[in-house]
């Protein structure tokens, strides 16, 4: 890890600029075509289906010798320590491991590639930050998935850098309602902070 301070400017930048670089290297990427962001948000590419798996024995040969689970370690390495900005896109990916596709072999070379046009990106903490010097965010939404399943996430920055984030599953159950989209937000934002609360804590 890259670890700069500029005492003029009153930053302090934590980088992994050389570790992302051999992660492109061991994965056959160093010469990728940059693209803008780590995940599509939209269309078909943005979801994974029942036909997105392998169903066949042929069709999971494909696949099989893919370093899934090596890639995605590194990857959460970088997610974890300097680049939350590929955690969405990484966490999306890291629940279909347990069935390899070639869309989610996809998913994870655009993060690569999305890293490709950005390794010197780290966490800057600035001594002369506008604001709190700590500030949190949570969020959380209802039903808002194809599973029909609540979730609710929250962010931490310290001097200008976010130094923690989660998101979860609300696990809780709730009364059913009429109509969902009319539930209050406050009870969602309830359910999840609780949720969020009791992750945070282990």
């Amino acid at each position: 890890m890259s670890i700069k301070r500029d005492a003029t400017e009153g930053t302090l930048k934590l980088s992994q600029e050389t570790f992302t670089l051999e992660v492109l290297r061991r994965f056959n990427m160093s010469d990728c075509k940059p693209l803008p962001t780590p995940a599509v948000d939209a269309g078909k590419e943005a979801t994974m289906a029942e036909e997105d798996h392998l169903s066949t024995a042929d069709e999971q040969k494909t696949v099989a010798d893919l370093p899934f689970l090596e890639l995605i370690s590194c990857l959460w390495w970088l997610a974890q320590m300097t680049r939350p900005d590929i955690f969405v896109a990484l966490q999306q990916a890291s629940k279909w491991v347990a069935r390899p596709s070639a869309k989610l072999w996809r998913w994870l070379m655009r993060i690569l590639k999305y890293l490709a046009g950005t390794p010197k990106l780290g966490l800057i903490f600035k001594r002369k930050h506008s604001g709190p010097s700590m500030i949190a965010f949570f969020d959380a939404a209802f039903a808002d998935n194809e599973d029909c399943k609540s979730t609710a996430g929250w962010i931490a920055y310290i001097n200008g850098a976010l130094i923690a984030y989660d998101s979860t599953t609300i696990k809780r159950v709730v009364g059913s309602r009429p109509n969902v989209t009319q539930w209050p937000s406050s009870q969602k934002r309830i359910h999840g902070t609780a949720a969020c609360s009791a992750n945070s804590s282990t």
